[in-house]
């Protein structure tokens, strides 16, 4: 790796994913018009541009090959609030974390629902990454939720878009600048999975997930939501699969009826990453204040949220019941409605990943490898989620690879957390994914479902698409990176 030509710098070389790149200039724009110029002369040298926010992501997106790097953190500003057809509405930079969202949605008793859990991660990041959090569940993607963008092209282009503004029809979609994106008709047979636009798509949500290869997000419109009056975060610890089957078929029936509707997160902890959470509980400050974690077991994190506090203890009821049903036992359960204890049970997900992140990087120390995540991001089929949960435990069976299961249950959107101990346990591991990835393809699923693809998935994806997704997407970028 070549030094840098700004060593004081040296940290905005790498991400959370582990990897290091390099590149030749920084630049911290501090407005649209700053980020929109940046751009612009980037463009006309051809210098390769790299998008940051505060490098939180696990998948190498903010990590540089060379050229500039362009990091938001100083677009940090919150612009004010604003109403549109009666919805409340934030408008950010693209630099501002979710932390600060949150707290200036919590001072006119608003929030930002969909909670991508990262709280020092950007809007914008979150937006370039197509980010979802454990309430996805109810309110889906972050992305979902933006009502406006101002939007900056390749090529220094400002755009101004309104959510419904801009929709694509069965050729494409016209664009704020006069322009039209055409969209050739056999793109539709295509894999979801290649995420292509598709007939009906806001194009707000179709430059979601482009990870700076279309353009960057300068600024947001945030949809808010009055905050709930009462909150229940339960855990469920069970002993085996078979009670999490039939609790979880019971919870996607149920889910669909109006007190199941108040269900905003379902969160999955296999055997494995109760292990590692039990373990740094004994040494981290923050996971202290949870009770201690019971061995032997697996468990699934539900929170139910909403303004009718009878209402809500009726659903929680019903979600004991129905574990009652499954076979799983009420005593071993835990039960909170405050909001700071709530918060608490919610690091569970939020360590969960960190550890893993850890984990993975040691192995790959003592193996003298760079650090490289082996895990799935697959969103598939939600009534699928039971013959996808027996596929992932064979297949760890029978490598003999270590690893953690964990994540959206209710979705089908687990992560598979592969910790190989040796090289040839790291080809099985990558033959694994590559089979798994395959039947998600098959099932018309998702092949990132929440965090993005960035450097450490890119070879991945392409050895899963076809050449003409691929081809697609090569004639996306040229479009928008074209005068």
């Amino acid at each position: 790796m070549r030094e840098p030509v700004f060593p004081q710098y040296g940290s905005f070389l790498k991400d959370e994913s582990g990897l290091t790149g390099e590149a030749e200039q920084i630049a911290f724009p501090e407005d649209a018009a700053t980020l929109a110029a940046l751009m612009s002369s980037a463009a006309k040298e051809g210098l390769p541009v790299t998008l940051q926010g505060s490098r939180t992501g696990l998948v190498g997106g903010a990590v540089p090959a060379g050229g500039l790097i362009i990091n938001l953190s100083r677009m940090n500003s919150i612009l004010g609030f604003a109403e549109r057809e009666g919805q409340k509405l934030l408008h950010v930079e693209a630099g501002v974390t979710l932390e600060a969202i949150e707290l200036a949605a919590a001072a006119k008793g608003l929030s930002f629902r969909p909670d991508p859990t990262e709280q020092t991660a950007t809007a914008g990041g979150m937006f370039a990454a197509g980010s979802a959090g454990p309430n996805g569940l109810r309110y889906g993607a972050g992305h979902t939720h933006v009502e406006a963008l101002r939007w900056v092209t390749p090529r220094g282009g400002l755009w101004r878009i309104n959510r419904g503004e801009y929709i694509f029809g069965e050729s494409g979609c016209p664009l704020p600048d006069g322009g039209r994106l055409r969209c050739p008709q056999e793109w539709a047979l295509l894999p979801r999975a290649a995420r292509l636009p598709e007939k009906g798509q806001d194009l707000i949500d179709f430059l979601a997930g482009s990870e700076g290869r279309l353009g960057a997000a300068a600024e947001l419109w945030l949809k808010l939501f009055p905050q709930p009056a009462g909150c229940w975060g339960v855990v469920y610890f069970m002993a085996d699969d078979d009670i999490l089957h039939h609790f979880s078929r019971a919870l996607l029936d149920w889910h669909e009826t109006a007190a199941g509707g108040l269900l905003s997160a379902a969160e999955y902890f296999d055997q494995a990453t109760l292990e590692l959470l039990e373990k740094a509980r004994l040494e981290s400050g923050s996971l202290k204040k949870l009770p201690r974690l019971p061995a032997g077991r697996a468990a699934l994190y539900l929170e139910l949220a909403g303004d009718d506090h009878s209402a809500l203890e009726a659903a929680l009821l019903d979600s004991y019941r129905l574990f009652g049903e499954a076979g799983g036992d009420e005593d071993e359960t835990w039960s909170v409605n405050s909001q700071a204890e709530v918060e608490r049970l919610r690091l569970m997900g939020h360590s969960a990943t960190e550890l893993i992140n850890v984990a993975s990087a040691a192995r790959a120390r003592e193996q003298q490898l760079a650090p490289t995540r082996l895990e799935t991001d697959f969103a598939a089929p939600p009534e699928k989620l039971t013959q996808y949960m027996a596929m992932y435990r064979t297949g760890l069976a029978e490598s003999g690879v270590q690893g953690c299961l964990y994540g959206h249950l209710l979705q089908n959107c687990l992560h598979v957390a592969l910790l190989p101990r040796t090289v040839p346990e790291r080809e099985k591991s990558g033959a694994l994914m590559l089979y798994w990835g395959e039947q998600v393809l098959r099932d018309n699923g998702l092949l990132a479902g929440k965090n993005g693809v960035g450097k450490v998935k890119q070879d991945f994806i392409k050895k899963l698409l076809p050449p003409e997704a691929l081809e697609a997407w090569r004639t996306l970028e040229d479009f928008f990176a074209s005068p």
